[in-house]
């Protein structure tokens, strides 16, 4: 063999024991790790509420699970705009919708992360 062939056979030998050792570095590695993805959501969702703002007027009252009342401007139906959201946890709810002191929605939601949630007062 001339040194031309046998510096040939080192280099493939040498690329050949690189690629072994790098799938065994791998597999080594890669068994039994735990790997976890984030899906770029947020943990939380919002909240809109709509309504013919001739009907309403332009805020009621919002209780999540029985909490404290906030103040939560409507969304006009008719405009297509959504312009106010609100940001509630993610999972199952209890809401209550009131203006004037009468209860207008009262109902269970399932809302997902990032998820807008859309509650149109009757």
């Amino acid at each position: 063999m001339n040194g031309k062939a046998k510096k040939l056979r080192t280099l493939l030998s040498a690329s050949a024991l690189c690629v072994v050792l790098g799938a065994l570095c791998t597999v080594f590695f890669s068994c039994g790790s735990v790997q976890t993805t984030k899906s770029g959501k947020p943990d939380t969702a919002k909240l809109e509420i709509v309504a013919d703002t001739d009907v309403y007027f332009d805020t009621v009252h919002v209780s999540i699970d029985g909490g404290t009342p906030f103040t939560a401007e409507i969304n006009d139906i008719n405009k297509n705009k959504h312009k106010y959201q609100y940001t509630i946890p993610t999972g199952s709810h209890d809401i209550t919708i009131s203006q004037s002191n009468a209860v207008v929605v009262a109902k269970k939601i399932f809302a997902s992360a990032g998820e807008v949630k859309v509650v149109e007062l009757p």
